[in-house]
């Protein structure tokens, strides 16, 4: 019901002045990240106002500390859920190979990571000066 109430709250404003609850939010990134960006571009597009654009969505996975970084394992805040159910996910978006710099880390990210362990090394494709390169 809350879903509606917001769909029908923001259909009576302008689009630059869509408003969403927190539990909006929170399901606009479930579905996003377990959806992919087509999906929720679709829901979107056929549902006006129901979910925020995909740029205000960046702006929040950004502000709340859920943003993922490539081998990184967060297995301390899955204590914050408290879930019955198991999730697993992996990035497969990627189906042409390439190379990109991330410039948050500092590190290239696309090479196969090296695993010491059975744990992949975090920014094992860190370039610190030219020469790394």
């Amino acid at each position: 019901m809350m879903f509606i109430d917001n769909v029908v709250f923001n259909l009576t404003q302008s689009s630059n002045n869509f408003r969403y609850t927190e539990s909006i939010k929170k399901f606009a990134i479930c579905l996003y990240i377990f959806g992919g960006k087509q999906c929720y571009e679709f829901v979107r597009l056929n549902m006006p106002g129901s979910i925020p654009y995909l740029s205000t969505l960046g702006d929040l996975i950004n502000k709340s500390n859920m943003t993922l970084t490539e081998t990184e394992f967060k297995f301390d805040s899955l204590q914050k859920f408290q879930s019955g159910f198991g999730f697993c996910s992996e990035d497969t978006t990627g189906v042409i190979p390439k190379i990109e710099y991330d410039s948050s880390t500092n590190s290239f990210i696309g090479f196969t990571t090296r695993i010491v362990d059975g744990i992949p090394l975090m920014k094992h494709y860190q370039a610190d000066t030219f020469d790394d390169f």
